[in-house]
């Protein structure tokens, strides 16, 4: 299990655009490794204020 924590801490003093910018690339590399390597288990705990609206 590979758990990723701490984002804020990781994207902290960018700006909100560049935040999200940084975070959704992250998921597409999730998702990569989950079609590439689904024996991984994985959680990713986000931000919800940067991503409520985003469908994940």
């Amino acid at each position: 299990m590979v758990i990723i924590d701490r984002i804020a801490t990781f994207v902290a003093g960018e700006n909100y655009d560049t935040q999200r910018d940084f975070i959704e690339s992250l998921l597409e590399v999730d998702d990569d490794i989950d079609a590439s390597y689904s024996s991984i288990g994985r959680k990713v705990f986000l931000r919800a204020d940067l991503f409520c609206t985003i469908g994940l």
